[in-house]
């Protein structure tokens, strides 16, 4: 690897990831309570509300849930902010992936998508990183890589074989995969490293 930058690679979207030289980081998220959960009071067989007997709650009304709390994921920018700022401060280069064509994703997807994007890019700059675009699947042609995603962690597992791609139960990490063949990207492609 070359040490006159430090370089971090971007596959934005909720399960993408960031790659240093050392580290894959998977996308950091949060899970948001957008909907708090409903209540009402429990009743008894004729209708009366039951009164709770003992411990903590004593001469309190029973409640039950009539509706469960909704809750969103969202990109947790303190935790992203500190993964950026942690890294060394020379030459600091961010390769983040453009939103590619959203043709089948909704529109709450693609919205979604686009202020990650956008989060990102606020950081990077705050964080004075040279933001280097790079346009949705350039990276899979210069590798040959088709669009199914076990190609690109195969040759993810080959630069990484430290990390992993694949989960205990089979759940692919193609954001990590992503994330790791973009940084080989970079480094070959704009900044001339084999």
């Amino acid at each position: 690897m070359n040490s006159d930058i430090t370089l971090v690679a971007v596959d934005i979207g909720k399960d993408g990831a960031l790659a240093t030289a050392n580290k894959i980081y998977h996308m950091p998220i949060k899970k948001i309570e957008t909907k708090p959960a409903r209540y009402i009071f429990a009743k008894d067989s004729k209708g009366k509300k039951i009164l709770i007997k003992s411990g903590p709650n004593k001469g309190q009304y029973k409640q039950k849930i009539k509706t469960k709390a909704k809750y969103s994921t969202e990109l947790d920018i303190e935790l992203l902010y500190r993964i950026l700022d942690s890294q060394d401060t020379n030459n600091r280069v961010l390769a983040i992936e453009l939103p590619g064509n959203t043709i089948g994703n909704s529109a709450r997807s693609t919205g979604t998508t686009f202020m990650n994007y956008g989060k990102i890019l606020a950081i990077a700059e705050l964080l004075h990183y040279k933001i280097v675009s790079i346009p949705a699947n350039t990276w899979k042609k210069h590798f040959n890589l088709p669009a199914n995603k076990s190609p690109t962690i195969n040759l993810a597992q080959l630069e990484r074989p430290d990390e992993t791609f694949i989960s205990e139960r089979g759940k692919l990490y193609d954001g990590k995969a992503d994330a790791c063949i973009i940084y080989k990207y970079y480094m070959e492609k704009a900044h001339g490293n084999n």
